[in-house]
């Protein structure tokens, strides 16, 4: 494979965003988060994250911003 050049067929970089859409593909149904009684599976969190993004860029947020996430809890990060 040291052979084989990198190229769009064999490498693409996964960025965190490529990351959720493409584990919301394939792993659809299966959980990616299980926290006590409650269990959010990939599609669910995939959704919940553009979901999020919609409401930053609604309030005027855009590439390049900061946005600064404080929580006391593990839940009230998945709550958004």
């Amino acid at each position: 494979m040291e052979m084989l050049g990198a190229n769009p067929a064999n490498s693409c970089p996964l960025t965190p965003l490529g990351f959720l859409e493409r584990a919301a593909t394939v792993f659809d149904d299966c959980p990616s988060v299980v926290y006590n009684d409650t269990v959010f599976t990939w599609s669910q969190t995939f959704r919940r994250c553009l979901r999020l993004a919609s409401a930053l860029v609604s309030l005027g947020i855009s590439r390049g911003d900061i946005v600064r996430n404080l929580n006391r809890s593990i839940m009230s990060i998945l709550n958004f």
